[in-house]
């Protein structure tokens, strides 16, 4: 959702081919659970932008568990810009990390 509201369209529904043009691809994911969440918590996604690589945004993630105000999971990832045609990373343009740092 936060993409879609930056102006970074996710691709449509699959047709059975491969994704075409540019867009992020999941790199890295590391995550560490605090607490136990169960079925019908509402938990709460924090969401930090950490910095730019040349080709890639890191970003930190805190889920919060919001009726206890307790720490269900810190997480961290990196994201890749990547050309899908090419098949290799490319480098962030300057108007993409504009829209990645704007909060939404």
């Amino acid at each position: 959702m936060w993409r879609k509201q930056a102006g970074l369209e996710l691709r449509g529904p699959g047709s059975g081919r491969h994704p075409r043009g540019e867009g992020f691809i999941l790199a890295r994911t590391e995550i560490d659970f605090r607490s136990e969440a169960h079925d019908g918590d509402e938990l709460e996604v924090r969401l930090s932008l950490d910095g730019f690589g040349r080709t890639s945004a890191k970003y930190s993630y805190e889920i919060i568990d919001t009726k206890a105000g307790r720490l269900v999971a810190e997480a961290n990832t990196v994201q890749v810009w990547y050309d899908y045609d090419a098949g290799h990373p490319v480098a962030l343009s300057d108007d993409t990390k504009s829209k990645l740092s704007t909060p939404v």
